[in-house]
């Protein structure tokens, strides 16, 4: 009987083959992450190098072109419950942001502004932040990607700050009883979970566990065809 035709080698051949294609799609799909990050990181610098909008340049312009473009507010920073979000740092701080709901003029939806960094062990005694007069806020449009829901989202507190595990703008909304706008704005530039040059890394040590098993597979095949020659 051909040795490649036993059960046992028709398996081996099968899971190689499985092993290769598989390796070398998550290969292939870390390029493709690598080139998103890539284009994204270009678009954040092109959008930072612009004017900051003003609220009429803002209401103009289409969803798609608002994360990373500075925008510009006069408006009234709301009196309610503090709103920590979770949030690292550029500096690799983790803690939370303290994000005010601040009402214009023109607008019915509120614009959730980041006013301050509370790091996680003063989390029970925010800041009080100046609230009611009018001031000018300056931040840049950030739109965190929003994670997989794993648990039920946490209800505000009789007292003291409602922390946020992220931003759900629905939730946001019905607690403050007003519509808000989909992002926040933020002082520091948005920092990306993992730079394009991660996911290079990454391809790399999936076309390199692809050519692993591919010279596998060669040492395999020529072993059974030696053992087929002496049979």
């Amino acid at each position: 009987m051909n040795a490649l035709k036993k059960p046992k080698n028709i398996f081996v051949c099968l899971m190689i083959t499985f092993a290769v294609t598989v390796t070398s799609a998550l290969g292939v799909w870390q390029l493709q992450r690598m080139q998103f990050k890539q284009r994204l990181q270009a678009t954040m610098q092109s959008r930072l190098s612009l004017a900051p909008l003003t609220l009429e340049e803002f209401i103009k312009l289409p969803q798609t072109e608002w994360r990373y473009r500075r925008l510009q507010l006069i408006g009234q920073a709301q009196s309610s419950l503090p709103l920590l979000l979770s949030y690292q740092t550029p500096r690799k701080e983790v803690g939370y942001l303290y994000l005010s709901p601040v009402k214009t003029a023109d607008q019915k939806k509120l614009f959730l502004v980041a006013r301050a960094f509370i790091p996680w062990n003063k989390k029970d005694q925010p800041a009080v932040l100046e609230t009611g007069h009018t001031e000018t806020f300056i931040g840049i449009i950030n739109m965190p990607p929003e994670p997989l829901h794993l648990g039920v989202w946490p209800q505000p507190p009789r007292q003291g700050p409602w922390l946020l595990p992220y931003l759900d703008y629905d939730q946001i909304s019905k607690h403050l009883q007003q519509e808000v706008w989909p992002f926040m704005l933020q002082s520091e530039v948005p920092v990306l979970a993992a730079g394009w040059q991660r996911h290079l890394g990454y391809a790399i040590q999936w076309f390199c566990l692809s050519a692993v098993a591919l010279v596998y597979a060669f040492i395999f095949l020529r072993k059974k065809s030696q053992l087929c020659s002496g049979e």
